[in-house]
């Protein structure tokens, strides 16, 4: 997957037009904001809430405010006003930003494309499978399941335990 990643980023760095300069001073943090916001914009092609965009990447709206502000200084999204309520503001990629995204997908495309030639439909479906299966899996090591709360009355229960004790 690295590999293909970095495919894509070179594709982009060579799309990329010499004012835009910010593809190569873009943190982590601010990535993945603008990659929720385009992931929120396939659902809400007008564009997105601040407020949904905190609930989705798991920061206050504040926090969400200031990452939208610099990213809109560095001409990456994009605010407009809803056309059905003239108070909301949404949030959207600016159009070099969706540029750069769609150039981005074609190299992936292409690549995946290139992968059934060489591979064949059933390998690569068989790949495909151990992917989801992979990433299952490390999610439920990287989240694991919240605990279950003890049953009322059980040993588990501090208030039981504590007069277990006594």
């Amino acid at each position: 997957m690295e590999l293909l990643r970095t495919q894509a980023t070179r594709e982009v760095q060579r799309g990329k037009r010499p004012e835009v300069l910010w593809v190569d001073d873009v943190t982590r943090s601010q990535g993945n904001t603008v990659i929720a916001v385009r992931q929120l914009t396939e659902i809400y092609p007008e564009g997105v809430t601040l407020k949904k965009l905190a609930e989705t990447i798991g920061v206050t709206p504040a926090a969400a405010s200031v990452m939208v502000d610099l990213l809109v200084k560095k001409k990456m999204l994009k605010r407009t006003r809803s056309k059905s309520d003239r108070r909301s503001v949404l949030i959207r990629l600016a159009p070099e930003t969706a540029r750069l995204f769609e150039i981005s997908e074609q190299s992936l495309r292409r690549s995946v494309m290139s992968l059934l030639d060489r591979l064949g439909p059933e390998m690569l479906h068989d790949w495909q499978r151990i992917l989801v299966r992979a990433a299952a899996a490390l999610r439920e090591i990287v989240e694991p399941p919240e605990p279950l709360e003890a049953p009322e009355g059980s040993l588990d229960d501090p208030e039981k335990s504590a007069d277990a004790a006594e």
